[in-house]
């Protein structure tokens, strides 16, 4: 114990707490083997031990790890047009960074908007074919009833010229009939000839009458056919521009899709970048 005392005070104290630390260790280290001698030695000084001390120092700690390895891109996404035209420009090369909405290239769109023009013309005029046909159909409507307002006429010609068919044959019976008594009475010397000259006359008229009575009626029935046939032909016309009315809109139709197709061509004139990324190759 004594001998370890000795050694404290022998040592300065420069090191602070790790010098402490070291000389604590020192001297227990002493001790052990201190205690390993023979009891003749403990009697006896032991020599001093040489103790290096340094101050504490605080110093930036730098790591630096080598490693080999490979980058991996999280996504990648192929751009390219879907229409045809002429390349006007490319914004961008190889490494470099393009954000999210930035034109990477663009094509000429002279075609693409000839294209629009010349759809949205053939719009224009199909949506004025509609007008046309709607015209048209309206028309066919108005044969229509025009037809059936000479049907009815035609049907009320016949009834009269039926009519008056009828009242002539009656005429023409009665008149035959005063003319066959008359001339049986002629040759009993009953009535005289003028008065059967005159039935004779009267029959004539009758007989004729009858004749002009079923002409008329044979042109009424004409008439009538030819409203009935009036009628079927406005009814076809009616559905032929009804029918046109459904096809010049087909064809608007289908001239709006193409000036929406045309438009959505303007746009693939142009890539657009849908994500943030580096551009690897063009």
């Amino acid at each position: 114990m004594t001998n370890k005392k000795e050694q404290k005070r022998s040592l300065p104290n420069r090191g602070g707490q790790i010098s402490k630390l070291r000389l604590i260790l020192t001297a227990g280290v002493v001790m052990i083997l201190s205690s390993c001698g023979n009891g003749d030695d403990i009697s006896k000084a032991a020599d001093p031990v040489l103790v290096e001390i340094k101050r504490a120092q605080s110093v930036n700690a730098q790591t630096e790890i080598v490693a080999t390895g490979s980058f991996r891109r999280e996504k990648e996404i192929d751009l390219s047009f879907r229409i045809s035209g002429v390349l006007r420009e490319v914004n961008f090369r190889e490494g470099q960074l393009v954000d999210k909405g930035s034109v990477v290239a663009s094509i000429d769109p002279t075609q693409v908007e000839a294209q629009i023009i010349q759809a949205q013309a053939q719009a224009m005029q199909a949506t004025a074919g509609i007008g046309q046909a709607v015209e048209q159909a309206r028309a066919a409507t108005s044969s229509i009833a025009s037809a059936r307002a000479g049907q009815a006429q035609a049907e009320a010609n016949t009834s009269r010229a039926a009519a008056a068919l009828a009242q002539a044959q009656a005429d023409l019976a009665n008149a035959q009939r005063d003319y066959d008594r008359d001339a049986t009475l002629v040759q009993k010397g009953f009535v005289s000839e003028a008065r059967l000259d005159a039935r004779k006359t009267r029959l004539d008229v009758a007989e004729a009458t009858v004749r002009s009575a079923e002409a008329g009626l044979s042109a009424a029935r004409q008439g009538t056919l030819a409203a009935n046939a009036g009628i079927t032909q406005a009814q076809a016309g009616a559905g032929a521009a009804q029918a046109g009315v459904q096809a010049a809109s087909g064809r608007a139709r289908a001239a709006e899709a193409v000036v929406s197709a045309a438009a959505f061509d303007r746009r693939w004139a142009r890539l657009v970048a849908p994500v943030r990324g580096i551009v690897l190759m063009r």
